[in-house]
């Protein structure tokens, strides 16, 4: 295993922790809310905006653990049809496609984060930034596994390695 790719290894599994940790959290304030709202007939205030705060970052950094896994949504049904050779260039592609994509949400998030760390949270003590800080933070983990599985795809494509 090459340095890069135990440096990717350990990015995902830093980012698979984060999002294990944030679930369990979603889950206990979601499961605390209800309960205090319909046995105890009290709710908790901040119990949703936060549920909604966690859910924002286990989407982005969870979108970018697919990526790396190769478990994103996509439609390859005729890619999986074509041969070796043109497969692999089909599948360059889209990792091309989609380092440009996760390039632009990595800069406009960015952009969004810092606009909102003006704006504090409606009941939460903590400024917006840091929840649209999901956004840069989960493209980056995309653009990580997008270079590396990029990076695979081009190394099968030397002559000699597929038919």
């Amino acid at each position: 295993m090459t340095t890069v790719q135990l440096l990717v290894r350990r990015i995902n599994r830093l980012a698979e922790i984060v999002v294990i940790i944030q679930f369990a959290v979603l889950v206990a304030t979601v499961t605390a809310a209800v309960v205090a709202r319909y046995v105890l007939n009290d709710s908790i205030v901040w119990a949703e905006e936060l549920s909604r705060y966690l859910f924002v970052w286990v989407s982005f950094l969870g979108g970018g653990l697919g990526v790396g896994r190769n478990i994103h949504v996509g439609v390859d049904s005729v890619v999986q049809l074509l041969p070796g050779r043109p497969k692999l260039v089909v599948q360059v592609a889209a990792e091309i496609m989609m380092v440009g994509f996760t390039l632009v949400l990595i800069w406009v998030g960015a952009q969004f984060a810092l606009f909102g760390m003006r704006n504090d949270a409606l009941l939460l003590p903590i400024a917006m930034g840091y929840v649209y800080l999901a956004v840069p933070v989960g493209a980056s983990v995309m653009l990580i596994n997008a270079l590396a599985n990029l990076h695979e795809h081009v190394l099968a494509l030397k002559p000699g390695k597929i038919d």
